[in-house]
């Protein structure tokens, strides 16, 4: 458990320094709106910092997936328009557990 407690605070750690520009992450494109510079980042009081960071945490990723309807490969090399209805067959539907098939022999 405390392994595991370990990789999470680092997690925490690494998206703190995201929000600055700093170490080797960087913030996705949604959220770059959060971003502050690093010299901004330096003034701010330890209270200011937790604000900012509680803000990135509570942005809802549901509201940014919305906008973006994109889907990029791994190799960053290919990118098409995501569907909403991936992995379905043509004209098939969704049908409500209680309701009946039509089937006749």
């Amino acid at each position: 458990m405390d392994h595991l407690r370990d990789l999470v605070r680092l997690q925490y750690v690494d998206l703190r320094r995201s929000l600055c520009g700093l170490g080797e992450f960087q913030l996705a494109a949604p959220f770059t709106h959060h971003a502050v510079s690093q010299m901004r980042w330096n003034a701010m009081t330890d209270k200011m910092r937790a604000r900012a960071f509680a803000r990135v945490m509570s942005d809802s990723s549901g509201k940014c997936s919305q906008l973006q309807r994109t889907v990029t490969s791994s190799d960053h090399q290919l990118t098409v328009i995501g569907s909403p209805r991936i992995a379905r067959k043509k004209g098939q539907r969704r049908r409500l557990a209680a309701e009946r098939t039509d089937r006749r022999k």
